[in-house]
């Protein structure tokens, strides 16, 4: 059982602050902290100023998700059997088992000055951090972890109170997080419920005190008007719901696939005029991606490129290839994320070809070159899992994998359930393995199994599966091209990615996804049908 030990990749803020005297320090992980009210300061105008929770929605009793986004390869949960006050609280994880990869969620705020966050939690589980965790996270609006709040495995007694002081991030706009991880392993369990979230500013920085004398005179001024004014000014100002686009975000739907393909061109228009730009390559060489992502940052967009510097990417010439246009992007206001990967589960080098570009996810199985097959993805799920991968710590989502091994797996499993009629598959590089050993089974029930590889690929190894898989039937064919996508047809449905049907590399971030879209599909096939009249029969080792 592959354990994930990624972080979450969501996060809930709750702001319910009581004024304190100055800034606090941030809480130990896992500790509870005070926020009585012995502080105060004498000033009764102070004392009477009721700091602004800048979170909306702090208690879930919206019994929705309009302002709280998913951020996780599960779906938090809303409930009412365990809350602190009120009739709802958030739910990530379970009593019963543990989620495969991240639960969670989280909101995006701006930080006031002298920021305290304060939230109850409730927490349980019977595994260890090593396997699982529940956690807290401030992160950047592009999902990068700016600060791990509490990351443990632990189980409280009840409700307990925990603040931190966020004073630090004054002025920034970031994404308050909570979440879960696991990995669903017998009767392991883990959970955390999180209720009545505050974000406030120090209730000292606002002048109250001076603005106070000053209203009273007013108020006998201009008797009624003045305060009906005030008073009103202050319901209008708090909507900040309406102001807060959060929702737009939101629809990202969950229901239907949410895949639409696009052309190289549409995506390249895309990202130059992207306001905020993430992408994944493998070998970024100059040219039309490259002015696009120079074009965008230019223009003022935040753009992130991930890039390879592993050692096998540089002993093929990527890297030197990748570090020339790095120069480029940075010299444009771009920021380069350079991903030395080795092969361990938090270490893992970079293949997957991913973005993300305001919000919207972007799948692409190759290099994202002209001819290629590119996704555009609405999925809350998806996206949420796209953002972790850039993040360089891939996930395994209800649909889409991005660990190499887990996205095998995946399509191995989807063959395994398609026993009747024709098996169309395509790779790059191929190698003994699950897939091969599937498709070898295929073609020995007698299904109607054909093979594309890409013929400068070719190495005595995977000669050999090949050999092994023509003899039991199956119609094995070269493809002469410099490069291809990864595909397996059958049965009506599909499995389409950026991974390579070998073992090497197991937990490198690569994706793989199975497919239902009638309109993907139908590219999918007519790709590869195109692919196959430019081939050559395999003649054997």
């Amino acid at each position: 059982m592959h354990r994930n030990t990624l972080l979450c990749a969501s996060v809930m803020l709750v702001a319910a602050i009581t004024a304190c005297s100055g800034g606090q320090s941030a809480v130990p992980n896992g500790a509870q902290h005070d926020t009585g009210a012995s502080a105060h300061r004498a000033t009764a105008a102070v004392a009477q100023a009721s700091p602004t929770n800048v979170i909306q929605d702090p208690g879930f009793e919206s019994d929705s998700f309009t302002y709280w986004l998913q951020g996780g390869a599960v779906n938090a949960s809303i409930e009412s059997t365990v809350v602190h006050s009120g009739t709802y609280a958030v739910q990530m994880g379970s009593t019963t088992t543990e989620p495969k990869g991240t639960e969670g969620l989280y909101q995006t705020v701006t930080v006031p000055t002298g920021a305290t966050l304060t939230f109850w939690i409730e927490e349980s589980t019977n595994d260890t951090v090593k396997y699982a965790d529940q956690e807290a996270d401030i992160r950047s609006t592009s999902g990068t972890v700016l600060d791990t709040l509490y990351s443990e495995a632990n189980t409280t007694s009840g409700w307990v109170q925990r603040s931190y002081d966020l004073s630090a991030y004054a002025g920034q706009t970031v994404e308050i997080y909570f979440g879960v991880k696991g990995d669903p392993d017998g009767s392991y369990h883990i959970v955390q419920y999180i209720d009545d979230v505050s974000l406030t500013g120090s209730a000292t920085a606002t002048p109250t005190p001076t603005a106070t004398p000053t209203a009273a005179p007013t108020a006998t001024a201009t008797p009624t008007p003045t305060p009906t004014a005030t008073a009103t000014a202050k319901p209008t100002a708090t909507p900040k719901p309406t102001a807060t686009p959060v929702p737009t975000a939101t629809p990202t739907p969950t229901g239907g696939s949410g895949l639409t393909v696009i052309t190289q061109s549409a995506l390249l228009t895309i990202i130059q005029n992207g306001k905020t730009v993430e992408l994944s390559d493998y070998d970024l060489e100059s040219g039309n991606l490259l002015n696009a992502l120079v074009a965008a940052a230019k223009a003022g967009g935040k753009v992130t490129v991930d890039l390879p510097s592993d050692s096998y990417a540089k002993s093929i010439g990527v890297y030197s290839t990748d570090e020339a246009s790095a120069k480029t992007l940075t010299s444009a206001g771009a920021t380069v994320v350079w991903d030395a990967g080795t092969q361990t589960p938090n270490n893992e080098p970079l293949h997957a070809k991913l973005a993300l570009v305001n919000g919207v996810g972007y799948l692409d199985g190759r290099n994202w070159d002209s001819g290629d097959i590119i996704m555009s993805d609405t999925n809350a799920n998806d996206i949420a899992t796209i953002t972790s991968a850039l993040a360089l710590n891939p996930v395994d989502g209800t649909r889409l994998d991005t660990i190499k091994q887990d996205a095998l797996a995946m399509e191995t499993s989807f063959l395994a359930g398609e026993t009747t009629g024709t098996v169309d598959f395509m790779t790059e590089s191929f190698g003994a393995g699950n897939v091969a050993s599937q498709l070898l089974a295929a073609a020995q029930a007698g299904q109607s199994v054909h093979v594309i590889v890409l013929s400068s690929d070719l190495d005595s190894g995977e000669e050999t599966v090949l050999t092994e898989l023509q003899n039991a039937g199956a119609d094995v064919e070269l493809n002469p091209a410099s490069g291809s996508e990864k595909m397996m047809l059958a049965g009506g449905l599909g499995w389409f990615g950026s991974s390579n049907a070998t073992t090497g590399s197991p937990y490198q971030i690569d994706w793989g996804m199975d497919i239902t879209d009638s309109a993907v599909l139908s590219s999918l096939s007519s790709t590869f049908q195109t692919v196959l009249a430019t081939c050559t029969k395999y003649s054997g080792s």
